[in-house]
């Protein structure tokens, strides 16, 4: 299923990002794209996956507290928890979700597909998991 987005950011012919408002019938985004943890497709839209989700944000808390991500993939490991594809969490994967962000709340994709088209990143706001100050702390370091 294809649903209708608003477009909030895309790359202009140069490269450079422009902030354009687009009508939501030119852009539509297809649940094709592999969902980031936490989130899963439903209806063409991305969701929280009840059980992705709470171990997304417990990897803020534990970086915030300690500081260090080889620390919260052992402490994520420890207790039990497991990637999508059940493999353990590295310090590498950590920082790659750290600094992905859907988590609060913005999902980003490449539009233009097709052979010749220019590619440009579109945001789609989305139920985030942690609050933007929780992200920006994490990010931010």
């Amino acid at each position: 299923m294809k649903e209708k987005k608003k477009l909030i950011e895309n790359e202009n012919d140069k490269g450079e990002k422009a902030t354009q408002k687009a009508d939501p019938k030119t852009v539509s985004i297809s649940g094709n794209d592999v969902a980031p943890f936490g989130y899963h497709w439903s209806d063409g839209s991305l969701v929280q996956n009840e059980t992705e989700s709470p171990i997304r944000k417990l990897m803020y808390e534990l970086f915030l507290k300690h500081r260090r991500k080889k620390t919260v993939a052992r402490l994520l490991n420890d207790a039990g928890y497991r990637t999508r594809t059940g493999a353990l969490f590295s310090d590498m994967t950590v920082d790659r979700l750290l600094r992905d962000s859907s988590a609060k709340g913005i999902y980003q994709t490449k539009q233009g597909k097709k052979p010749g088209e220019i590619k440009r990143t579109v945001e789609i706001q989305i139920e985030p998991i942690v609050s933007i100050e929780l992200w920006d702390q994490a990010y931010c370091k």
